[in-house]
C-alpha cells in the first residue's frame, strides 16, 4: 500500500460506565435475601463487604493468617484460591505485590470471624473423620475450601432474584 488507510482516523473513546454501589438498606437486604435463597456464602459476602477483599483472597484466607489477639485485630492477604480449568482450586500469590496486605480490622470482623470458627468446630463434631482438616477459613461442610467461582455464581443468582440495582462481587471492593 501507497499509505496507511487508518491515517487520519481516530479511535472511539471508551466511554466509562457509571458504577452502582449499594446503600446500607440495600447490603442488609442482599443479607437477607441471600439468609433466604443461599445461605452457604453468607458469611463469604459479609467478609467480603466487610473487608474489601477480593474473592480469591477471601476463598484463599487460611486461620494462621488471622491475628484476632493483636491490637488492632488483622488479617493477612498471602494467598489467593483460583478455579484453575484443567487443575481445579489453586493457590497462588496475591495478584499485585501491594495485594500483599494487613487489612485492620474491627469488633463486626472479628465477631463474624469467632463466628465461622465455631461453626466449623461444630462441622467437626458433627461430621466426625468424614471432614476433612482444613485450614481455610471459608469451607464447605465438609472441609474443603470454597470455589470462588460458585460464590460468585451464587452472588449473582441472589441479586438477580431481588430488586437490588445489580452490581458485581468485584463491586463490593468499592
Amino acid at each position: 500500500l501507497a499509505h496507511n488507510p487508518t491515517d487520519g482516523l481516530y479511535p472511539p473513546k471508551h466511554k466509562k460506565k457509571e458504577k452502582t454501589w449499594w446503600d446500607k438498606d440495600q447490603v442488609m437486604q442482599f443479607f437477607k435475601e441471600t439468609q433466604s435463597f443461599r445461605p452457604r456464602h453468607l458469611q463469604f459476602f459479609q467478609m467480603a463487604f466487610l473487608t474489601g477483599m477480593r474473592r480469591s483472597e477471601l476463598a484463599g484466607l487460611k486461620w494462621e493468617h488471622v491475628d484476632l489477639a493483636s491490637e488492632p485485630p488483622t488479617i493477612h492477604v498471602k494467598d489467593t484460591l483460583q478455579q484453575i480449568t484443567g487443575k481445579g482450586l489453586v493457590t497462588l500469590d496475591p495478584k499485585t505485590d501491594s495485594s500483599s496486605r494487613k487489612i485492620e480490622i474491627g469488633p463486626m470482623t472479628v465477631s463474624l470471624l469467632r463466628s465461622i470458627q465455631g461453626g466449623q468446630q461444630v462441622m467437626k463434631v458433627d461430621l466426625g473423620p468424614s471432614r476433612q482438616s482444613s485450614s481455610y477459613v471459608f469451607t464447605r461442610p465438609d472441609g474443603r475450601p470454597i470455589d470462588p467461582d460458585q460464590a460468585t455464581h451464587d452472588f449473582t443468582d441472589i441479586v438477580r432474584q431481588t430488586d437490588l440495582p445489580p452490581i458485581t462481587l468485584h463491586d463490593m471492593r468499592h
